[in-house]
């Protein structure tokens, strides 16, 4: 009986220690090159995690998407986009005490559901103004709205991407992204990059 309540209680602190968010306080930096639109750069949580980032001197909060990583030796444990900055008053690149909450996954039907790394492509990437000004990118056939971490094979930079239209197949390139994600990836002439798919 002892046994099967401590199996139990074991089982119950294991599933809540799994559904845990995270919550704490930190620095953030704006970052220009963390890219347009409502993203963020941080040293671990996975690509695609939603953050709740909270101004805690004007009490200002906005919803960014981890998109990138921060360097080893940045001071911040968050950088945002200047259009999440704008949001919390962050007008300069002086660091900013902030409250960082990780919101909760929505749940998926398991039959909808794939992992990372189901899906890997590598190839060339071309930059094209026509994959629009966000981390956007056009492909020939994975749906609009899929996320699609990209890295470049030659640096090892990476970045999450949403799939936003399609391009014809072609041996040139098996992807255009957006001027925003080639500056993020340091990529500035068609570069061999691996694709994923993380949704």
């Amino acid at each position: 009986m002892k046994k099967t309540l401590f199996c139990a209680l074991l089982i119950t602190a294991s599933l809540a220690l799994l559904n845990a968010q995270y919550r704490g306080e930190g620095l953030a930096l704006r970052y220009e090159t963390a890219g347009s639109g409502l993203y963020a750069s941080h040293a671990t949580f996975p690509f695609g995690t939603k953050l709740v980032v909270t101004n805690l001197g004007n009490n200002q909060r906005v919803t960014v998407q981890v998109g990138g990583r921060t360097s080893p030796q940045s001071p911040a444990n968050v950088e945002i986009s200047p259009d999440a900055a704008e949001i919390l008053g962050i007008k300069n690149a002086s660091l900013t005490r902030v409250r960082i909450e990780e919101m909760p996954k929505e749940a998926k039907p398991r039959a909808m559901r794939m992992r990372m790394g189901a899906f890997n492509q590598t190839g060339p990437a071309m930059v094209s103004q026509s994959a629009g000004t966000d981390l956007t990118a056009l492909h020939p056939s994975l749906p609009i709205g899929t996320k699609l971490k990209i890295t470049n094979s030659g640096n090892g930079l990476t970045t999450v991407l949403t799939v936003s239209g399609r391009i014809r197949a072609s041996e040139n390139r098996i992807v255009e992204i957006s001027p925003t994600a080639a500056r993020a990836l340091g990529i500035q002439r068609p570069t061999s990059v691996r694709l994923e798919m993380i949704n």
